[in-house]
């Protein structure tokens, strides 16, 4: 897996989205990690991907065909690799909780 350097946005989010279990956006419980892992389900239209969110940030990774950043709000440079390396190392705990939820 290449980790690709994602510059910074300069955009924030205006509020952080709050944890949610409805299923709209189910939450991949990953445990140990600073942020929190979830899946759209109006989003599955996409090639597959997760949303990342942190304190008034948010990234959304494509996991399928490869693991990258498709675009960044907030998180630093170092986080997003951080962010990648996470998704590489729970890739099959991902995509089997995506499975269980929403194929």
């Amino acid at each position: 897996m290449s980790l690709r350097s994602i510059p910074r946005a300069n955009t924030a989010l205006p509020s952080p989205r709050p944890d949610s279990e409805d299923h709209l956006v189910p939450r991949v419980k990953i445990p140990n990690i600073p942020w929190r892992v979830s899946f759209y389900s109006f989003d599955l239209r996409e090639r597959r991907h997760v949303h990342v969110f942190g304190e008034r940030m948010e990234c959304k990774v494509w996991i399928e065909n490869g693991i990258e950043i498709a675009w960044n709000r907030g998180f630093a440079e170092a986080e997003i690799n951080d962010i990648l390396r996470m998704i590489d190392s729970n890739l099959k705990f991902i995509n089997e909780t995506y499975e269980q939820l929403l194929a």
